[in-house]
């Protein structure tokens, strides 16, 4: 099965990951060799009962493509032009 990460949290391990048909399912512990990030696709399969740590049934989680590889050429000069206009100040004192 396949599907992106929603969300992760590296500190603890927890996140979401939505599946093609739209199900979100939430797992806590990743393997600590398998680095996610908000966005990656991954492709992960699913039994009945706990195979895991993961999720009930969420095993052999595995990174297909990273988000940034994602985004078709159309997309990068417009990302290139927000990250241009964007100005990140320090905390105003």
């Amino acid at each position: 099965m396949q599907g992106y990460v929603l969300a992760f949290r590296p500190a603890t391990g927890d996140g979401t990951i939505v599946t093609e048909s739209g199900e979100a399912i939430k797992f806590r512990g990743t393997n600590r060799q398998v680095e996610l990030h908000g966005g990656d696709i991954v492709r992960f399969e699913i039994t009945s009962g706990q195979t895991s740590d993961l999720a009930p049934g969420l095993h052999d989680l595995q990174v297909v493509q990273r988000w940034p590889e994602c985004l078709t050429t159309s997309y990068r000069p417009l990302l290139r032009q927000l990250h241009s206009t964007l100005q990140m100040d320090g905390p105003v004192h």
